[in-house]
């Protein structure tokens, strides 16, 4: 059901992109949301799980916060006010927010991010690669559409067909990937994957405006079997105490 979702959103917000404003890309996914909602009140169980003992680490929320906020107004300032000591300035508060960050889940009782968990090799290999995974999709769900639309001229609805080839090729490998991962082991297949990833990311820095449709195409339905080889969640899971599994 995830995947259909993936496979129909790039070309119903093409549509709606063709013949509404862009602002309806976010308004239309009110309702959607509220039906969601609703699903999920009627259908989930009404479980309330116990809280004793449970402490909110909020010194460690507070400086996470700084530290998002901080890097993400810099990247975005000087997008449009060029590099300066100003818009730097978030950015180094974030750095300063860093250093307390660890300093305070190191110390703290019940931390947000316990870092025994990355005494494991396997999984901090894991979400090391996961997120390279990860840099790698958001290229082609954020930057591409652009290179469709602005470079190559293509229609809103036009670039929404073409970027669904990426969760079409996911449904397929997905299911043959997790097949593969239980016989042969997550980290065999999610290395094979990652190998899978030096195509499309070759193809797409070699492209140029004159390149054919179908190799982007191609490339775009690539990545998403890369994607859905990458056994990234097992593989984490595998190396993970039962007690750090929910965070």
């Amino acid at each position: 059901m995830l995947q259909l979702g993936n496979i129909a959103g790039p070309g119903i917000g093409g549509g709606v992109l063709a013949v509404l404003s862009w602002h309806w890309i976010f308004l239309i996914n009110v309702p959607v949301a509220l039906v969601a909602f609703l699903i999920g009140v009627l259908v989930f169980p009404r479980q309330r799980p116990s809280l004793a003992g449970a402490h909110m680490d909020w010194p460690g929320y507070g400086s996470y916060s700084v530290i998002i906020l901080g890097f993400f107004i810099t990247v975005f300032w000087a997008q449009t006010a060029g590099l300066s000591w100003v818009t730097l300035l978030p950015g180094m508060l974030a750095f300063v927010a860093l250093v307390a960050f660890v300093q305070i889940e190191r110390y703290a009782s019940d931390p947000l991010i316990p870092f025994a968990i990355f005494k494991n090799p396997g999984f901090t290999i894991g979400i090391l690669t996961a997120m390279i995974v990860y840099m790698l999709g958001y290229f082609n769900s954020v930057i591409m559409p652009f290179y469709l639309e602005e470079t190559l001229g293509l229609s809103a609805l036009t670039a929404g067909f073409c970027m669904m080839a990426i969760p079409a090729a996911n449904v397929i490998s997905a299911p043959i990937g997790g097949n593969l991962g239980d016989h042969f082991g997550a980290e065999r297949v999610s290395f094979f994957a990652l190998f899978l990833w030096c195509v499309p990311m070759g193809l797409f820095a070699a492209a140029t405006p004159n390149w054919p449709l179908g190799w982007i195409v191609f490339g775009l339905a690539w990545s998403g079997l890369a994607n859905g080889a990458f056994q990234n969640n097992p593989m984490m899971m595998d190396n993970v105490a039962p007690k750090f599994q929910g965070l």
